[in-house]
């Protein structure tokens, strides 16, 4: 009976060291992927800050414009053309 405990606490010990094993190997797995995931969220993310820039650039760009063109038209009419 002796024999049999000992046998028993030899694998609960292997069952155990295999668990911390496969817990440690799938933790590090899955902070990997959760670091890739939030790596892909920012590249995802930069076209819109960068469709975000560029469309405030051009609304910038059209404000100037449209105020060339008011100046443009007070000057066509203070020299009549």
């Amino acid at each position: 009976m002796l024999s049999e405990i000992k046998k028993l606490k030899t694998g609960q010990a292997r069952i155990e060291a295999a668990a911390t094993r496969i817990e440690h190997n799938h933790g590090t797995m899955l902070k990997a992927l959760i670091d890739a995931r939030g790596v892909q969220q920012d590249v995802n993310d930069m076209p819109n800050r960068e469709a975000q820039y560029l469309i405030m650039k051009v609304d910038t760009q059209d404000l100037l414009i449209r105020k060339h063109d008011r100046e443009l038209d007070k000057l066509k009419k203070v020299i009549n053309i």
